[in-house]
């Protein structure tokens, strides 16, 4: 029994070591028969010598509170050992948990772990050392408030409280100031803002600094800026901001009227506006300091002054001829006394300035003359304007002009005499008027007597200054005037027509002359001898009127006047309106279509040159054949020129004609009528498609669908379309001559009965007749699908083992199915012994065929075939894996026999491959599978690969909570050894057991790398493999 140490037995000795365990050694003398053999045992008991690890250490501050595990100070310790507290004081000590936890005043501590020693082993110990800082203390933060104008120095360490000596101030925020961080003082001064100053602890680690702070508001000193003062005129309403006044104040104060009155003072927007009867004011203006800056205030001044009036503008207006003084004080109105008067415009006349008189003398001009009145600044002189308008009267007025003329006709009158004058004048007999002379100096009277009539100026004013005019007449003398006593209406005429005037002009005065002018547009205008005239009398103004574009209207226009010697009477205009006859044009008179189905509506358009008003159709009875109109008509008339006829045949199975003429209609002038302008043909509308088509086909059959029409016209042609369909294709559209039939070819697409749904309809040139639908079901073909395939026979007996089955895929109990295997002799399919199923059984290698027929539609499916082999199987296969410990483990496959299938590997149930090669194969057992993809071939293996495991997590989670090295088995005669990093033996673990549990002596172990050595035979060699691995927790 026993293990470790070293056994010499052929000395008969042993030598103890490190990891030894008690060991029994037996001394054996072998006996002659019949003497038994003899034994004794000599027995070494091995005592453990303990270990209690290696001192540590850890440091902390005073202030924490939280446990420390004096087992995680030492490493390596075994368990079972005492702790005792050798050195310090304070904190809380657990000897049984060995735990120790700090406390503020604890000192520095050690504290020893004791491990007895059973003879001959001796005692071992190891210490754990908690050192202990002290935490230091700032105090408590502290403030004032002072303010920002106090210079009384303040001293830091007053504002905190209970804080140790030895650290150091740092102004934090704040501006301004003087701060002395060696003193702990901060003096404050105008403009500093609120600071804070700290006061920092640095502490030994773990022990955190500390630190408080100290803050010192400022509170701003208001200001309320620099008194001032202004002066403003008693008159001015303008606003006065008082913050325009005072200088350099801070924002938010408030005002107060302390002195005046009158005004209207706004205390919140800090403005006065002054009113009339308004006094010297103050107003103070004052900022609120908050404690302990006191308030500040300053102060606005304003002074009025008087401001003089010197009264409103005022005129008068006289004419150059008066000569009356004129008190210029009557002329303005509300002035002050006291002021003086300046002449500032115009000549002549006497001023006189100290009494504010003037008067007008002949020559003298309009003058304004100026009243002055002085002010005291801020207020401005004042002055009113006093304006004496002197009018010129008007000269020089006469009356001239034409002293003769017809009864009705104008004639001018000229007045002359000053610009602008208004002269009155009478008219004996008639009504007066009044007129005004231009600045030519003369203005002229158009007047229209109708008997000898006197004419007399009597005033004349100029610029409100009116004369009598005398002498100034003159005298008129009218003669008869002849007039028209009717208007000749406007005249329609047709083109070549001559005009009927002459006879239709009247005057009021006998033995008038009718006077005659013309211009014309697209019209010669001509006497009886055929002579263009363009002017003349009565007596050739009935003129024959021919048109120039005989497409087009012509205009004449002829102006008449009535005279009697030198006397012409107002005249009259005559319009004259040519038209062209219309003729119709029989090219572009045409119908919307020449050919028509029975029964059609038809749209004819007429058209003429020029374009007529009117045309006026009838029906050519000669011409006709088989055609009437729907109701009845056989002629009408169309304003457009489009008119929209029904046309029937009379027998609707014989094609028919109908032709039109026509007549154009412009007003007065009619055209031409033209014979069979348009001829229209009728088609019969064919007959309905009839047909008895077959209900239902097989996929790949044609429809076999005859149809004809009824009833019967001669040339009826058959159209059809495919309307809708379902599971089919192989339909086309199509046209032929009736009757016909349809052969479309067409296959089922699907597994269920299908359709295709025909609409025929008849057709006779662009005449549709009746349309008829067919419907041709399709029923599907079965779908047989077989996959070649392969029996698996035996190499060596040529016995089939495993069978193939031949499997259609379908499953409709409708379906039958006849199973055939190819003749190789003769080359056709023989029948097999049917058992009317889906599937078949092969047990022999061959060609097999079946045919699957619906029993319901009788519609077989085509031949299948497939292609049934035979394969050898393998049977054994040998493996060959690398060297233990190898990185990048392989294992090779080596097959024999291989037999005849296509062979597939697979590694522990892993993708299947056609290497026989598996690399990068991890440690440990593992399932080698080799088949053929034919199904014949099923080989299985299992292999050892040796190796280690990199680390392991004996962490209890379930997973690599052991190290062992994998893929070891008896026949290694292994053995393994584990050491610490220093060399020392950790553990001796069985290669066949569960591995190791990171414990030494019961214990765990820190996480951290170890080494092993193992000891083995592979390949009849003795190995060793030395390595390490990681311990992570």
């Amino acid at each position: 029994t026993g293990t470790g140490g070293t056994f010499d037995a052929i000395a008969g000795t042993f030598i103890p070591a490190v990891g030894a365990t008690t060991s029994t050694f037996t001394y054996t003398l072998l006996g002659t028969a019949p003497c038994i053999d003899d034994a004794s045992v000599a027995t070494v008991n091995i005592n453990l010598q303990p270990l209690a690890g290696t001192d540590g250490a850890t440091t902390v501050c005073e202030t924490s509170t939280a446990s420390i595990d004096l087992f995680s100070l030492i490493t390596g310790e075994q368990t079972g050992g005492a702790w005792t507290r050798t050195t310090g004081t304070g904190g809380t000590f657990n000897t049984a948990a060995g735990t120790f936890i700090p406390a503020v005043g604890a000192t520095t501590s050690t504290f020893t772990y004791t491990l007895l020693g059973t003879a001959p082993c001796i005692d071992d110990t190891s210490v754990a050392t908690v050192n202990v800082n002290l935490q230091p203390t700032a105090g408590t933060d502290g403030a004032t408030t002072v303010c920002e104008t106090s210079l009384a120095s303040i001293d830091l360490f007053s504002l905190i409280t209970g804080e140790q000596t030895g650290g150091t101030w740092t102004r934090t925020t704040g501006t301004g100031g003087m701060f002395n961080a060696a003193a702990g003082t901060f003096i404050p001064a105008v403009g500093a803002t609120t600071s804070t100053f700290t006061y920092t602890l640095t502490g030994t680690a773990p022990c955190i600094d500390d630190s408080s702070v100290a803050t010192v508001n400022i509170n701003a000193q208001p200001n309320a800026g620099t008194d001032a003062t202004t002066t403003v005129c008693a008159s001015s309403t303008t606003t006065i901001d008082l913050f325009g006044l005072i200088t350099g104040e801070q924002a938010g104060g408030t005002w107060t009227r302390t002195t005046g009155i009158g005004g209207t003072f706004n205390a919140a927007a800090g403005s006065f506006t002054p009113a009339a009867g308004a006094t010297n004011s103050t107003f103070t203006y004052t900022l609120s300091g908050t404690l302990p800056c006191v308030a500040d205030s300053s102060v606005a001044t304003i002074n009025f002054s008087l401001q003089p009036d010197a009264g409103i503008d005022g005129t008068t207006a006289i004419c150059d001829n008066s000569t009356a003084v004129i008190d210029l004080f009557s002329l303005i109105t509300g002035e002050q006394a006291g002021g003086v008067w300046t002449r500032t415009s115009g000549t002549g006349g006497t001023f006189n300035a100290a009494a504010g008189t003037f008067t007008p003398a002949v020559g003298a001009n309009t003058s304004t003359f100026t009243y002055t009145l002085a002010a005291t600044a801020p207020c401005v002189t004042d002055t009113s304007l006093a304006t004496v308008t002197i009018s010129a009267i008007p000269t020089g007025i006469t009356l001239s002009g034409t002293t003769g003329t017809c009864a009705g006709i104008p004639v001018n009158l000229t007045v002359s005499g000053t610009p602008n004058t208004v002269v009155t004048w009478t008219a004996t007999p008639g009504t007066p008027g009044s007129v005004t002379i231009g600045a030519s100096g003369s203005v002229i009277i158009p007047v229209s007597p109708l008997v000898t009539t006197t004419y007399t100026l009597t005033s004349a004013s100029l610029n409100g200054c009116t004369v009598p005019v005398l002498g100034q007449t003159a005298t008129v003398t009218v003669s008869d005037t002849p007039q028209f006593i009717t208007q000749v209406p406007d005249i329609t005429i047709c083109n070549g027509g001559t005009l009927n005037i002459a006879s239709q002009l009247t005057s009021t005065v006998a033995g008038t002359t009718f006077v005659w002018s013309a211009t014309t547009t697209n019209v010669n205008a001509t006497d009886g001898s055929g002579v263009i005239i363009y002017s003349g009398d009565q007596t050739n103004i009935d003129q024959i009127v021919n048109l120039i574009n005989a497409s087009e209207n012509g205009v004449v226009n002829i102006e008449v006047r009535p005279q009697v010697g030198t006397c012409s009477g107002a005249s009259q205009q005559i319009l004259v309106t040519v038209k062209p006859i219309p003729a119709i044009n029989t090219l572009t008179t045409v119908a919307n279509k020449t050919v028509i189905c029975n029964n059609e509506t038809v749209t004819i358009t007429a058209n003429s040159n020029p374009v007529a008003a009117m045309y006026n159709w009838q029906v050519n009875a000669t011409t006709t054949t088989n055609v009437q109109i729907v109701g009845g008509g056989t002629s009408g008339t169309s304003t457009t020129g489009i008119i929209n006829l029904q046309l029937a045949l009379i027998n609707p199975l014989v094609t028919g004609s109908i032709s039109f003429n026509f007549t154009p209609v412009n007003g007065i002038c009619t055209g031409a009528t033209t014979v069979n302008t348009v001829t229209i043909n009728v088609n019969p509308i064919p007959g309905t498609p009839i047909g008895l088509p077959i209900d239902e086909i097989c996929s790949g059959e044609t429809t076999n669908l005859t149809i004809s029409s009824f009833p019967i016209v001669a040339g009826t042609m058959l159209e059809w379309t495919v309307i809708d369909s379902e599971h089919v294709t192989g339909f086309t559209n199509g046209t032929g001559a009736a009757p016909f039939t349809i052969n479309d070819l067409l296959l089922n697409t699907s597994d269920v009965q299908g359709f295709v749904k025909y609409s025929v309809t008849t057709k006779l040139g662009d005449c549709n007749g009746g349309t008829t639908e067919y419907i041709v079901r399709v029923n599907p073909l079965p779908k047989p699908v077989l996959v070649d395939g392969h029996i698996c026979v035996n190499e060596s007996t040529g016995v089939t083992y495993q069978s193939y089955i031949l499997d259609t895929q379908l499953s409709n109990p409708a379906f039958t199915y006849n199973w055939y295997v190819l003749n190789t002799v003769t080359g056709l399919y023989d029948v097999l012994p049917s058992t009317n199923q889906s599937t078949f059984e092969v047990s022999t290698a061959g060609t097999y065929q079946v045919i699957a027929i619906n029993t319901v539609t009788g519609c077989p499916a085509p031949p299948v075939q497939a292609v049934v082999g035979a394969v050898f199987p393998a049977t054994a296969f040998t493996t060959v894996v690398t060297d233990a410990f190898t990185n990048n483990a392989t294992i090779t496959v080596t097959v024999n026999p291989v037999g005849t299938g296509n062979l597939i590997y697979s590694l522990d149930g892993g993708a299947w491959q056609s290497s026989n090669v598996f690399t990068g194969v991890e440690g440990g057992s593992h399932t080698v599978m080799v088949e053929d993809v034919e199904g014949c071939t099923n080989l299985t293996q299992t292999i050892e690969v040796i190796d280690y495991p990199k680390y392991f997590t004996p962490n209890g989670d379930g997973f690599n909570d052991k190290w062992k090295i994998v893929g070891l088995e008896a026949k290694h005669n292994a053995k393994i050894y584990i050491f610490d990093r220093y060399g020392k033996l950790i553990k001796q673990i069985d290669p066949l057991g569960e591995g190791w549990d990171g414990k030494y002596n019961g214990q765990d172990i820190p996480s951290t790398d170890y080494w092993f050595n193992v000891d083995y035979t592979e390949n009849n060699q003795q190995k060793q493999f030395k390595a390490h691995f990681s311990l992570k927790r």
